[in-house]
């Protein structure tokens, strides 16, 4: 039985995933790259996902 007081947008379940690789081609310089997937199924049943990517780099002076 349903709770009543959690509206059908409520999260019931939630996964996600996430890749990174990082690569130093130097001691001063990195780069990275991440990729996220997101999945959650709502209190009422709906199912809904997401993609993310995400890149840095980051140089030591």
């Amino acid at each position: 039985m349903g709770d009543p007081t959690v509206g059908g947008n409520a999260g019931r379940k939630n996964k996600n995933t996430f890749l990174n690789l990082m690569w130093t081609p130097n001691e001063r310089l990195m780069y990275g790259i991440e990729y996220g997937y997101f999945e959650t199924e709502l209190a009422d049943g709906r199912e809904e996902d997401a993609s993310r990517v995400m890149v840095a780099a980051q140089y030591s002076f």
